[in-house]
Formats: structure tokens, sequence, C-alpha cells
């Protein structure tokens, strides 16, 4: 019952679709799945303590449960009562039935029987644990459940009777069971009952009094008994007397009573496994149990107390005043309060004076404060100054709003005239306030801006019309005048208001600028209606979508006005202006159409919905646009500058701006999102006029209208203390600022008050609202993550609102049907109030490890927003609770402190030596030296002086043409300066030039680099010029040190410049650049192109499966200067490391590197981050913390990586999906260990499973806080409107049913509108596309599934499967519907590859294709023919074994549109959507099945060749260009017509060039190159070329060495030529290539010893006159070309013979030709189908001559 499950088997309630299916006792799911609950067990094993035996039942309330639970009664008494059983659920389900069956029969009897009230019994036996199930599958369930526990569950225990007695209580606190335990065993204090205390101190006192009374009558018989001994006489009883003295005793103090000490209560408490880990899995490490007590609403104003009757005079009862109409209620911090009663409290009444002696002193004192300038009057004044936070900390305090935003201002604007008072103000500058004008509500600027458009149609016309003495501006009286003059009717009040509202300098007048404001409101005015149409209709319709079918509901693609006229009328919307005025919006997007919007401008009708910022947006701006030029600003631009000024910044040049033309402009001006709204709504502001076009006069009233804002709300603070005071003088200065104690005091103990039964709730608060609260604080424990529009005031809002008794939420009063109460419904709503709390305390240290508390009394201020009928008659005043007066009292308590939410105590990954496991960044580099820094100023003239050269070249016509090919052939570039230059003609031209300035300013460029070195190195040469004696001679040691730099940086040049020349030997003419081959600028390879070749002939040889040569090319990069510390190059490194051969050690090395360079300020990147966490726990392969000894140290250095990066990048939800995975990859690794041990009969410490669990936990934790929306991580405790005004939803609500309830707001129809048949799908089609059928992922899952692309992306694929095959049901990483989705198949599937596993792979996509339609994915089909085409290679298979992989990558490719056959003309014709890659692959196995004819298929070649050409388009590399040269040279062998031989060898030619020009180090096309010269009878590029193969040696594979060997052999013997004949003949020469040759042959050799390069190798030598050398290669050749080129044996033997019988002189050779001959006949007979054919050898061994020429050996020549 108390085992504690682990979490990685449950997934969060809040995801759908997974079911708990780990238990079915404590968490009970209904097959409806609607039903969700959490069943809790509760034992109560023992009571102890108790004063005396009792029979006793236990009663259990709590956890949410509205009705009580009680235990079976005892049997028997006992005073130490235990083992209470309770009834099952199914029992108390059986006792309701058996009960409502005896009511049932009861009620069938005659009404004078007597009810039984007995209990039912059930049949079904108790159980010593108490079950109560809560529901928990809503999120309001959720929370309701979280707060019942942290809510104290009560256990009382009662007496059996007839009226059962309670005896004792006890609260259990049960929160340790949310996140910390699935069971709980608690010792509990018994604290008793007023009823038994009374019951036993009834008992003890009936006890003393019955003692009392024995001790009298013992004490009467004593009396008695002496008196009668008296009378006996006195004689003789002298010793009775004494003894009767004697016996007398003091009498001893009556006994107290004594309470009884407390007793104990045992209690047990379990649930499957902790609750929270289950709902909220997220808040682990980050929750908090929240306390909130009310201990009233102090000093309500006087219509509230005297709400439905008069207060009872003093001296009233003390308590609830039970006919007091109204009830309160009160929400703050989530906590709902309800039913708060007016309350009188006990007050103590002075003793009655007389008369005469009271009068007088009250009379003086009357007499005392009449008077003016009294003391006591001048003891009253405030003498006490406030600094700036004082005074926005006082308005806050008083509730407005506005005072984090405005109070500085409104301070500013106090203290101005005011120096030397160090930033303070007191009563005479806060009375200042009254100088601030109150302007004109906006409502009011609209008004006067209709009227006068519908009198002049123009507002300039407007301007011109009221200032008649063209003044340029309007006075007071002026616009009074005119405004008289054209009929306006307004009082003098309206028109002072209206001015004060439009002189936005406060100059005393208004310009043509200031008078925009009243366009400029009229727009925002319009905003604001489209905005209530946009919203309404959105919402009417379902969805923005479904709102576009009902305005074009014939789909014909565009709007009309009519249209969505139409729309609206037919949804119900009664405003044609708003709608008006929203297509009005839309159609700014399309200036060029007349009377209709596209679909895609429509969208934007979703803007108008969020337009709560607009404010804040207009002041940034004239921010972004003026900066501090704006007006109000000191030397601010005004009138039409201002406009100009922001039109410039817009675009420069620019007339008029349409709105896209603004919109982008504006786009380009943000740094992210800092407007807060959509410049299109800026821009329909500006355009008063609706011409769809702004200028510098509409953009000129924008710092105007700003200012006129400022100094509204300004005013607004002058308006909030008169209608809270009366007026702005010394007693609101007191009221706001004073130290109020005594007030309170008074308030407390002697005011009515209103009090709340239920005065203290308890909630569970988790890391989204410890987020929002520290956001709120503006505390760092939180990082600062609130919005941008959100504001940190540092405190929260609680909002009271009172109702009639009996009303359980607030109502609108004009529903109420009772008259009798109308007048206090409407009373109540007037007086609903808010308050600002400040929680700035919760965040102050706590010393004792207890959690914060704050004491508050928050001043209440009337809430806003009433209906207009609520206060018509004008009696209740416009502020309901004045200012500082009305106030709540409580206490805010947390239970534990707070704390940074997690990941918290973040720090470095360390080792255990205790250095950083991330290496120091690389030092920088030395500055460079003297002597670099003058070569290098020596390079740079160098530069020019080559440039000079070039001129004067070109001026003197010493240029010439230049020859580039064979024949001829000229290339387009002139030679310079090779011919008529003579000997210092360059210098005199030098001299000539720009009158001789030309060397001066050479020398100018050069001289500061000498005189730093002559400084530097030489110091002690001479200081200065010439000076005739001996030091002169020094000069001649510092010109030659001077000129050994010059010299080095020349020659350093030069072999630059002729380096780059070699690279370009192999470009074709016609494809060559325009630069000159010779010239410095045009062959000169920057370094980013070098950058940018290397990275992609990496990836090319990777492709090619050289990883060797690509990792080699990978280094050349890094080694670029720019790449040494660039954190991206390395990190390509990194992957490529783990993607070619998992070289984990190597990429954990590069990774840690990468992080290293990272500039400190940027921090390291997700990626690397990321990668180098997950590479840690890769177990799979070794890691260099392996060192370290113990297997925990790889998992704490990946979460130290990433909680660091987490820490500071808060918001961002991907790295959390990666906390997730280590975490829970540690956890398996560590079960895994587990049962390896239980399979070898070991045993693990208990703390491993413990640690199990709490890694389970953490990883639960932070997938469930990936997988939640961003509003975990922003916002504040205050949903608050513009300029931090709160919102409250229920007022929100009851307004809405208020305005519409008055017409001022139309309600939203429930029922949706019908589909147009337009736009109702289409039907079902007998063959639907393959989109329509492919299983998508869902929306929710879209970040997990990056997370697995990146894993794929890292090279683990380990970790990918993990992820499916453990997370998904152990953690429910991806839903069902997800996981089951293509994406995650073929996510799948290239996990497989990775890891090299084509057969899994292979089975992966025949599952995939399995499913319906599957096998209509193109990229599933290239995976299927990548895993057959790698397994074929890795098998070395021939062209045959690459047929399934072959059509499969047809199949793939037949899913790409092919570029014919598109209907397009050529020109407008895109190019087709290749994929160069699968064709590379297709044409590679072509060009092997093509090989393996020997290019007798031609159609074959054809279609690899087709291929290649296809790749080439989609993306060039040099394999596609030197394959299409190699089948191009194939080709030409075959070819008959010489002509025709010959072009094909020139196309092979350039597309080797061309290849070349790609990747100028490859051996291969640098051999196919010298082939195709040699071919063409290019002698000396054919030798070039041989040359530079030879460069790169090492990478040259033996298949090619050979054939550029047979073909360097062919052209070299003339014997060969006679068989071609013809104009081949001719290309032939005797040694031509023979050295050549022989050293590519040997090359072969060294690779691998082959009979063809011993033979080709032979021939070269034989060719070069060595013929003892190539006698000894052929017997080496002639036994190894037997099973290699049998047909090449006869030849080798004759010139075998041939250069034996050359050297005469060693008689060795030829018996060396011999034996190898024979030899070679000898593994003939051996070889399958030759030795049927072999006649017997005789006793010498040798076969017969004629024998030998038989098998194809011609006899050896006659002597």
């Amino acid at each position: 019952a108390t085992t504690d499950i682990p979490c990685q088997s449950i997934r969060p309630l809040r995801a759908t679709g997974i079911r708990f299916t780990h238990t079915q006792r404590w968490l009970h799911m209904a097959d409806s799945s609607s039903q969700k609950e959490i069943i809790f067990h509760i034992e109560v094993p023992s009571t102890s303590g108790l004063p005396g035996p009792e029979r006793t039942f236990i009663r259990i309330s709590g956890l949410g449960v509205e009705e009580a639970l009680d235990s079976e009664l005892q049997v028997e008494e006992s005073d130490q009562p235990g083992g209470f059983l309770f009834p099952s659920p199914d029992a108390l389900a059986e006792i309701a039935r058996l009960k409502a069956e005896a009511e049932a029969a009861a009620a069938s009897k005659k009404k004078g029987s007597t009810p039984d009230n007995s209990r039912p019994e059930s049949q079904i036996p108790p159980e010593p644990a108490c079950r109560i199930a809560r529901p928990c599958g809503t999120q309001e369930e959720r929370q309701s459940l979280l707060d019942a526990v942290c809510s104290p569950l009560r256990v009382t225990l009662f007496r059996v009777g007839e009226t059962p007695v309670p005896l004792a209580h006890a609260s259990v606190d049960l929160s340790a069971l949310i996140h910390d335990t699935a069971s709980i065993e608690l010792d509990e204090e018994l604290r008793w009952s007023e009823e038994l205390i009374s019951e036993l101190r009834r008992d003890f006192e009936a006890d003393v009094a019955a003692a009392a009374e024995a001790a009298a009558a013992a004490k009467a018989e004593a009396e008695a008994a002496a008196a009668a001994a008296h009378a006996e006489g006195e004689a003789g009883d002298e010793s009775a007397e004494g003894s009767a003295d004697g016996d007398g005793k003091a009498e001893e103090p009556p006994p107290t009573f004594l309470e009884p000490p407390p007793g104990r209560l045992m209690l047990r408490a379990s649930v499957a496994s902790p609750i929270g880990r289950v709902l909220c899995p997220e808040d682990l490490h980050d929750w908090a149990v929240i306390s909130v007590r009310l201990d009233g609403l102090y000093a309500p104003p006087q219509t509230l107390k005297e709400a439905g009757a008069p207060l009872p005079e003093l001296p009233w009862t003390r308590g609830p005043v039970e006919t007091h109409p109204l009830r309160y209620a009160l929400n703050l911090l989530g906590c709902e309060f309800s039913g708060g009663v007016l309350t009188l409290p006990e007050v103590e009444l002075p003793p009655q004076e007389e008369e005469g002696e009271a009068g007088e002193p009250a009379a003086a004192a009357e007499g005392e404060s009449a008077e003016v300038g009294s003391p006591t009057a001048a003891e009253n004044l405030p003498s006490f100054e406030i600094g700036s936070e004082e005074f926005v900390e006082g308005l806050m305090r008083a509730g407005f709003a506005a005072a984090k935003e405005d109070g500085p201002a409104v301070f500013e604007f106090l203290g101005r005239p005011r120096t030397g008072m160090g930033g303070r103000i007191g009563p005479q500058e806060f009375a200042r306030l009254a100088e601030l004008g109150v302007p004109a509500e906006p409502k009011k600027l609209v008004e006067l801006y209709t009227y006068l458009i519908e009198k002049h149609e123009a507002l300039e016309t407007a301007f011109g019309a009221l200032d008649a003495s063209a003044e340029g501006c309007l006075s007071r009286e002026t616009l009074a005048a005119g405004l008289d003059e054209m009929g306006y009717t307004a009082t003098p009040e309206i028109v002072e208001e209206i001015f004060t509202a439009l002189d936005s300098q406060r100059s005393s007048s208004i310009s043509r600028e200031d008078f925009r404001i009243l366009a400029t409101s009229k727009r925002v005015q319009d905003i604001d209606d489209a905005t209530k149409a946009a919203t309404w209709l959105i919402a009417a319709a379902g969805s923005l979508n479904a709102l576009l079918q009902q305005a074009d509901e014939a789909n014909t693609g565009s709007i009309t006005r009519e249209n969505l006229l139409a729309a609206a009328s037919r949804l119900g919307y009664p405003d044609s202006n708003g709608v008006e005025l929203v297509f009005s919006y839309l159609s700014l997007s399309e200036p060029d159409m007349v009377d209709s919007i596209s679909h895609k401008s429509f969208a934007c009708i979703a803007n108008l919905t969020r337009v709560s910022g607009l404010a804040l947006a207009l002041s940034r701006l004239e921010e972004m646009l003026l900066g501090g030029e704006g007006l109000g600003a000191t030397g601010s631009l005004s009138g039409e500058g201002a406009g100009e000024a922001a039109l410039k910044k817009l675009q420069e040049g620019a007339v008029s701006l349409s709105c896209p033309e603004f919109v982008a402009c504006i786009r380009a001006l943000e740094s992210g999102e800092r407007l807060g709204v959509d410049p299109q709504l800026l821009f329909f502001i500006f355009d008063t006029t609706s011409t769809k076009a702004i200028g510098a006069p509409e953009l000129s009233g924008l710092p105007a209208f700003n200012a006129a804002a400022r100094w509204r709300r300004l005013a607004a603070v002058r308006s909030f203390i008169e209608d809270g005071v009366g007026s702005v003088d010394q007693e609101a200065f007191k009221r706001f600022f004073e130290d109020r104690s005594q007030f309170f005091i008074e308030a407390e103990e002697s005011m009515p008050f209103v009090k709340w039964e239920q005065n203290e709730l308890h909630g569970y608060r988790g890391r989204e609202w410890l987020q929002k609260l520290l956001n709120t604080l503006g505390d760092e424990r939180g990082r600062y993550c609130d919005g941008e529009q959100d504001v940190s005031l540092g405190g929260t809002w609680l909002y009271l609102f009172p109702l009639l008794d009996g009303q359980v939420k607030p109502v609108d009063f004009k529903e109420m049907t009772d008259a009798a109460q109308a007048g206090n419904a409407r009373l109540a709503r007037w007086h609903h109030g808010k308050g600002f709390l400040d929680l700035r305390r919760l965040a102050a240290p706590v010393d004792d490890g207890m959690g914060p508390e704050v004491e508050f009394r928050v001043f209440l201020t009337h809430a806003g927003n009433q209906p207009s009928d609520t206060n018509d008659s004008g009696d209740k005043g416009r502020a309901p609770y004045g200012a500082c007066q009305t106030y709540v009292r409580g206490v805010i308590r947390l239970d534990r402190p707070l704390l940074r939410l997690c990941p918290r105590d973040v720090q470095p990954p360390m080792l255990s030596s205790g250095e950083s496991y991330i290496p120091p960044p690389p030092e920088l580099p030395p500055p460079p030296t003297v002597n670099e820094e003058l070569e290098k100023e020596a390079s740079h003239v160098i530069g020019r002086l080559a440039f000079e050269f070039a001129r004067m070249c070109h001026e003197n016509g010493f240029e010439e043409a230049q020859i580039v090919g064979p024949g001829g052939e000229v290339g387009p570039n002139l030679l310079l300066g090779r011919k008529a230059v003579k000997r210092h003609m360059f210098v005199e031209w030098l001299e000539r030039e720009l009158d001789g300035t030309a060397l001066q300013s050479l020398g100018s460029d050069i001289r500061p680099a000498i005189v730093r070195l002559v400084r530097a190195e030489n110091k002690d040469g001479p200081s200065c010029g010439l000076g005739g004696n001996e030091n002169d001679a020094r000069y001649t040691f510092l010109r030659d040190y001077i000129l050994k730099h010059f010299f080095r940086a020349l020659n350093r040049d030069v072999d630059e410049k002729r380096r780059l020349r070699d690279e370009k030997l192999w470009r074709s003419p016609p494809l060559v650049d325009p630069a000159n081959a010779q010239d410095a600028d045009g062959t000169a390879c920057k370094v980013p192109e070098q950058d940018e070749n290397l990275k992609r002939l990496a990836f090319e040889y990777e492709l090619r499966g050289d990883t060797t040569r690509a990792r080699e090319l990978y280094e050349q990069r890094l080694a670029l200067p720019q790449n040494v510390e660039s954190g991206n190059a390395w990190y390509g490194f990194a992957r490529f490391l783990m993607r070619c051969g998992q070289h984990q050690l190597d990429a954990e090395r590069v990774l840690r590197y990468v992080i290293s360079v990272r500039p400190p300020s940027e921090g390291p990147g997700l990626l690397e981050v990321a990668n180098l966490a997950c590479l840690l726990q890769n177990h799979a392969l070794p890691s260099s913390l392996d060192a370290e000894g113990h297997r925990s140290a790889r998992f704490e250095a990946a979460v130290a990586l990433l909680e660091d990066y987490v820490d500071k990048h808060p918001t961002e939800r991907l790295p959390l999906y990666f906390l997730f995975l280590v975490n829970a990859l540690e956890a398996w690794g560590l079960q895994a260990e587990i049962t390896a041990a239980g399979e070898a009969g070991q045993a693990l410490p208990e703390e491993t499973a413990l640690q199990i669990s709490r890694l389970s936990a953490v990883a639960a934790k932070y997938l469930e806080m990936a997988r939640s929306s961003s509003e975990i991580f922003s916002g504040t405790l205050n949903a608050s409107g513009p300029f931090g005004c709160p919102t409250f939803p229920k007022l929100e609500s009851l307004l809405r049913s208020e305005q519409i309830n008055r017409g001022e707001a139309t309600d939203i129809p429930e029922a949706k509108p019908a589909v147009p048949s337009s736009w109702e799908a289409p039907a079902k089609l007998v063959f639907p596309d393959a989109e329509a059928l492919k299983r998508l992922p869902e929306a929710e899952d879209a970040i997990a599934l990056e997370c697995i692309d990146l894993l794929l992306y890292f090279g683990l694929p380990d970790l990918v499967r993990f992820l499916f095959y453990e997370a998904i049901p152990g953690y429910g990483f991806l839903t069902p519907v997800t996981a089951a989705s293509t994406k995650c198949k073929i996510q799948l599937i290239k996990a497989a590859m990775l890891a090299r596993d084509w057969s899994q792979a292979e089975d992966l996509v025949a599952n995939l294709f399995s499913t319906k339609a599957a096998d209509r994915a193109p990229d599933a089909h290239a995976l299927l023919g990548e895993c057959r085409y790698q397994a074929a290679c890795e098998a070395g298979a021939r062209s045959d074994g690459f047929e399934s992989a072959l059509s499969t990558f047809e199949t793939a490719l037949s899913f790409l549109p092919l570029a014919e056959s598109s209907l397009e003309p050529l020109s407008a014709r895109r190019p087709p959507k290749d994929d160069p890659v699968l064709h590379l692959r297709v044409a590679s196995i072509l060009q092997m099945r093509a090989e393996d004819s020997g290019f007798k298929d031609s159609a074959v070649a054809d279609r690899a060749v087709y291929h290649y050409k296809r790749s080439l388009i989609a993306g060039p590399t040099a394999e596609a260009w030197k394959s299409v040269g190699v089948c191009a040279y194939r080709r030409a062998q075959l070819e008959a017509s010489p002509s025709k031989r010959t072009r094909l060898l020139k196309d092979a030619s350039r597309y080797l060039q061309e290849a070349n020009v790609l990747d100028k180090e490859r051996p291969q096309i640098i051999a196919w190159l010298a082939i195709c010269a040699a071919e063409l009878g290019q002698e000396q590029l054919a030798k070039q070329g041989v040359r530079q193969v030879l460069q790169f040696e090492a990478r040259l594979d033996v298949d090619t060495a050979l054939e550029l060997a047979d073909v360097l052999v062919r052209f070299s013997d003339e014997q060969r030529a006679v068989e071609w004949g013809g104009e081949r003949g001719r290309l032939v020469q005797n040694g031509r290539y023979a050295q050549e040759a022989a050293q590519v042959a040997r090359l072969a050799i060294a690779r691998s010893d082959s009979g063809r390069a011993r033979h080709f190798l032979a021939c070269a030598l034989a060719l070069s006159g060595e013929h003892a050398s190539a006698a000894q290669e052929f017997s080496k050749a002639l036994p190894l070309l037997v099973a290699e080129d049998p047909g090449s044996l006869q030849s080798a033997a004759d010139m075998a013979r041939d250069c034996a019988a050359k050297m005469p002189g060693e008689p060795q050779l030829a018996a060396l030709v011999e034996e190898a001959i024979q030899f070679a006949v000898m593994e003939q007979q051996r070889s399958p189908g030759m030795s049927d054919a072999m006649p017997p050898v005789d006793e010498t061994g040798v076969l017969p001559e004629a024998d030998v020429t038989q098998i194809g050996l011609n006899p050896p020549p006659e002597s």
C-alpha cells in the first residue's frame, strides 16, 4: 500500500491519450476516460492519552470531501482506542441504497408510525483504511485537489452516544504526499475539545464540592464533640483543651483544575505515487504552500455600513449584524473568500462625567480649532518630506494603478522648482498638483473633431477658421471665441479642458500639430471600434478561417466591402460602422486594390485583437523615429521638422509612404518585437484622411499626441487624489504619506468591520505561479522572465465585491426582480473595489529557514468600469472608498523560503582534480613583430607597384596576345610588359607620374614600418639622417637589413602567384574568369573562398565514403586563420567525427574546445552544449571522464552543462528536452545495472533505487516543463491592461453582461454558422494524394521531434532509439499519434542507418511501407536505396549487387518532377527540384554496370551520363564532373571515327578540367586529365599532370594508376602505333612518356604488387633503354599475368626475351626470363579450363616447344 511507484511509468494527466495502467487501487480511471481520480488511504492505528476509558469512533474531514467520513463504532471502552475500521466505498454505496429503501418503505406506512433512524448495516466487511477518492480530470479539479492536500486534514475523536460528543481533534499536514513521498506516518498531538474540557472541569468541580461537603461535615462533628467535652467541666481537662488546640490546622487552598496533557494520534496516509509526479511533475522542487488569512475589512464607508438600515447606537451587542443585506467576497492571489459579514466590535464606553465638567473643555477645544493660525492647528501641519520612491509607493499603496509608470514623472514635475533638497518634496510642492490642468476626455475630443469635420470637411480648414487672425496658433481666448462663433455648444469648463488636452507643450497655445491630436484621437477611437467588431466577428464565426469563409461565401479569393458587411449582418453584428473600419484597416495592406482585399490581407484582422499596447507602441515609435528630439525635449524638433525627420528616418528621400512600405521600414528599424503591435495599426492611426499614404504632415502630429497623452496621465494623479480626499492640500499629503498607525488602532478597535467566518485559506502554488511571483517582484531568482508588456510592480491587486445575501457571484443589478433589493444591488455594484498589496517583503531573506510572512493593510479604491446608470443620480460620490481610508488587514505566508527556480545551485562541470572540465580559452596570438609588419607593408607596396606597372603597360601599348591552348589557341586575356619594356623605364615613368608624387606616396606608406623596425631592432643605429661622420657607415647595414625583408616579401608574393597560376593549369579558356591568369588580383584565392571550398570538398569525400580524406580536409579548413577559433567550424568537425566512424573521444575533445572559444558575454550555444552533454551520456562509447572512476562523473558533467545553459536562457524549451534526456538516460542506466546485478545474484545498495526514483522524477519535471506553453516562464501575478491598470476575470465577465443588458454590446451567439457550399471539402478521391494519407505528428510534439532531429544531427543513434523504445512507453515522451507518424518512423530508419545497421533499417522501411500509402513517400525510398547501396559497398559487390539499390533510387527519383514536363517557356521555367545525391548514386551504379560491359551497352552509359548531368545541375561536385569525363573517355575509346573520337576526348578533358577546378588535389582527376592530354597529343600537359599526380601519390588508387601507366606506355611505343594507323599513330613516339610511366607503375606496385603494374614498368624501362631492369621486371610480371591478363602473356614474353637478348654480357637474364616463362606455363596448366588441353610434361619438367605454342607463347627465337 505504501510502495513508491517509479515516476517513469506515469504520464502526466494533462497529456491526452495516456491512461494510468500502473494501479487501479489508488488512481482509478473509469472506462469513459472522463472520470480520473486519485485515491488516498488514511489509517488511524491508535490513539492514546485519553483521560478515561471511552467508546469512540473517528471522523475524518478535509481533502475537499463535502461530507465527513466516520469510522465504525468501537465495541469496548478504552483509554487507548485504536484499530479503527472504515466502510469501503462499496459498503457506503450499499448503505446508501439500504437507507433509501428504508425511507421508501417508511413513506408507504402511516404518518403516525415512528421513523427508523438507525443506520442500515452492510454485509461488506469494513477496512482498516479510509479510502478517499478525489477527481483530477480537469485543471480545476487538479488545482482543487492540490489545494485540499495543502490544507490540514482534520481528524476528530468522538464518544459514541445518541448524540456523539467530540473528545479531541488533530490537524494533519499531508503536503508531503505531493512531491516528496507516497506514504507518511505521523505521530500528531490530540488537542482536547472544549466539550471534553468542560465536562472534565464539571466533574472536577463536583468532586471538589463533594470533598468540601465531607470536610465541613467532619468539622461540624469535631466541633460538636468538642462542645460536649466542654460541658463535662473544665477541671482536669487542660490536657484535652491542649489536645483540641493542637488538632486545629490551617485551611488548605482549594484545588485548581488542570487540563490533562495532550493525547497522541498515530496516522498513516498513502497514495500510489507522489501525486505531484502525476498532476504537476514540472513543479518538483519548485512549489510552495501559500496561506492567506484575512483579519477583516476595516473602516468601511458609511454607505455600506448603513445599507438596509442604520447601525445600532452604542452600546451595541458585539457580533455580526445579521440584518445587514450585504455579504462580502474577496479574491487575493487565487484565494477566494466569501461570506464576509458586517460585524460590530466590543467597544468600552468611557465613564460618564458631570455635564458641566464635560462641556467646558469640549467647547474650548472647538473654539481653539476654529482659530486660524492657532498653535493647535500649526501642530497638525505635516512637516516631513518624501523622496521619489516614497511618492510612488504612497500612490501605489493608495491604489493608483499607473503609479509605477507615471509616478516618477509627476514627482519630477512637483520637485522641479526646488533645489538643494536632495530630490525631496514637502506639502508645498505637493500642492503644485493643482497646476496640472485636467484635460478633456478623448470622447469629448472625438465629438469636437466630428463637429469640425461636418462644418469644414477638413481639419486644416477648421484650424484656419478658428485662427481668424492667422497667427498660426490658438490661444485660450481664440479657441473659445472661434468655437462659439461656429456654434459649438460647450461650457467654459469644457472648453478649458479641451484647450488643456490640446496644449501638448503647456505653452498656452495650440499649434497646427497640436490640433492634429483631434484627428489622432478619432483614429484611436476608430481602432477601438474596429477591435470590438473584429473580436466579435471572429468569436461569432468560431475562428478566423470560419469568418473568412463567411466573408467570401463564393470562395472567389477576394472580399469586397459589401461581402464583409453582409457577413457581419448574417452573424448578427449591428455596428456597421465598426465593420467599415475593419475593412478600411484591412485594405491598407493592398493600396492598389480599389474596393476588395485578398485572403492574405484578410488574415491581418487578427492584429485587431491585439491592440492593448497601442499607447505604449506610439511612445516607442516616437523614440525610434525621433529619439530625444520629439516635443518636450531640450532642443526639440517641432512642426513639420519633426515629421520630416521621422520620414527621413523611415526612408531616405521619400515623400510619402504606403502601408506596405511603412511596415517594411518599421520592421527594418525594429529589433525583435520592440513596438509590441503590428505596424499596420500605427499606419491606420496616422492615415487620418484615409488616403492610404502618409507623409511628413501626418507624422508631425506623433510627438504632440504622445506629449498630450503623457500630460493626461499626469493629470490623472491629481484627479485620483481630488476624488479620494477632496482637494490637493496638506491633508491629502498627510493621508497619502504620513504614518497611519493611530487611525488603524481606532478603526480596528472601535469601528464596525467586515469579518469572514472562514478567514484562512491554504493553496498549492507550483512553478508557474512562483515564476510569476518572482517576475512581479523583479527578483533575480526568477531570471527576469517577465514579458515586454509586463511591469514588475512588486505586488499584486486584490478585488473586493459586495454581494446580496444568498448570491455566490456578482450579477447585474438590472437583472434583479425584487425592487426592494435593487437599491442594495446597485449600492453593492458601486462599491466594487481594488487594492494594491506590496509583496516585496516575501523576497526578504529569512533566518530560521521558515517561509516568509507578510502582514498587510491594503487600502481600497474604486474598481472603476461601472455601468453608466450605477450612479446616475450622482449621490454616491466619485470615490466610494475615499483615499487611504477603507482597508483590508491580513497575513500572507509561504511554507518555505523563496529559492531560485530550478535549475538552482548551478556549478560548472569540474574534474575530480579540481580543474574545469571545459578548458580555458586559447591564448591570444602574439602581436606581429616589427619585421612582420614591415614585410606586410612591403607586400602592399608591391601590390601597388604591380598595379602601376600594369597601368603603364596599358597606356604605352605594351600588350600582346596570350597562347593558352594547342594549335596556337589565343586566350581572351592579354599579357602585359613582356616586350618593349626596358630597364629603368618603369622607375622613370613613376617619377613623371602625378608630378613626381607617386614615389613619395609609396615612401610615406612604408616609412612608419621602417621607423619601427629601426627603433626596435637596431637601437644603437643612427637616430636621424646623414651626419658626415663615422656613424653614416651604419646606414649600409640598415639598408641591407631592410632590403632583406623587402626581398623576402617579394619572393613570398612571387611564390604565391606562381602557385595560383599552377592551380589554373587545367582551366578551359572559355570557362576562365575575365581576370588575367597572371594578375594577382584576378587569381588571388580569397580565404573565405578557400574555406567554402574545403567545406564542400570534405562533404563530397564523405559522400564518396573516403572519410580519411574528408577528415584531412576538415583539419586543413580548421587550420585557416579565421577558423582557428571559430566555434562553428570546429562544431561541424565534431559532428563529422561522430557521423563518420563514431569517434566519440575526439568529438568530445573538439566540443570542449568549441565551448572554450565562445565569448564569455555570449556563452556557448545550445547545439554544442546539448551535443557534448549527449555524448557524455552515450555510454556505448568511451569518454575522457571514464578515467574519473565512477559512472556519475559523466552524468554530473552533462547536467552541469545543460543547467548552465538553461540558467542563462530560461525561456527556451528545447534545452529542457535535453535535460529530460540526460536524467532519463541515467535512471535507465542505473536500472539496467540493478537488473544485471540481480541476474548475477548480486545486490546493489538501496540508495540506487532511491536515486532512480529521484532521477525519474527530475526527468518527468523537465519533460513537462518542455511540453508546457510559454506562459509558464513569463507574465506576472497581475492581469493588467495598459499602464498597469489591473483586470479581474469576474469583473470583466460582469461588465460584459452589463453591456449586453444595456445594449452597449451584442451577445455572441452560441450557434456557429454553417460552412458555405463552395468551401466544403471535395468528395473523397478514389486515388487520394499521398500527402493526404500521410500520418502526421501532433503539433504539441513539434519541439520533441526537433530534439530527435538534433540527436540524429549529433550522430547519436543509440539515444534516438532510447527515446523511441524507452522514453515513449516510460514517460510519454511522444503522444501515440506522433509515435505512429511517418516522420517518427523515418527518424528511426535514419537512426539505424547512422548505426550502420542496414538490415534493421530495411526492416523498418518494410514496416513503414506496410502502412497505407506510406510507400509513396520519396524520402523513404531514398533511405532504403542508401541502405542497400551502403550494404553492397561494404560487401564489395560488383554492379549486379547494386541492382536492388538502383531500382529503389529510381523509384525515389520518380517522385521528383521533371524539368521537361513543364509547359512554360524555357526562360520562365524553374529548375527542377532535384536531389543531387540520388542522381549521383544512380549514375555511379550505372557507370559500374557500363564498366563491367566495357561500355559496349551505350544505353546504360547514356543513362549514367544523364544522371550525372542532373546531379551537376542540382549541385556541382568534382565527383560528378570526373565521372562524366571518364564516361566520355570510355566512349571515345570505342569510337571508330577519328573526328568523333577527338571531339569526345576534348569533351572528356573539358569535364575533367571542371572537376579539377572544384578539387585541385584529387589525383584521380589529374590522372584522367593526363590520360586525355596524352590521347590528344598534349605532351607537356600530360607530363605536368603526371608530376602533379605524384605530388598526391598517397591518395592515388591502384586502378587509376594502372590506367594512366597503360596509356603512357601505349603512347611511348611506336611498334604498337602500327595497330592504330592514321592520325593516332602520329601521337606516338618511342620513350615519350617512358619515365613518367615507370614512376606511375612503381607507385602502383607500392600500393599492390600486380602483374600489370610490373608489366607496364618493364615496358617503360625497355623503352627507356634499361633492358636489364626491364628483363627482371618482365620475369616478375609473367607469373602474375597468368591470372590478371593472360592476353598480354605473349607480348610480355617476347619483350622479355628481346631485352635479355640485348644484354649478351648477362646470360643469367635470359635464363631468368625462360624460367619465368616456364613458371607462367605451369601456372596456366593449373588454371581452370587449361588442364585438359595441356600435354604431359617430360622428365626434364619442360614442355616441348610445340606445346608452348599451343598455349599461346611463341618459342624463343633462334640464336
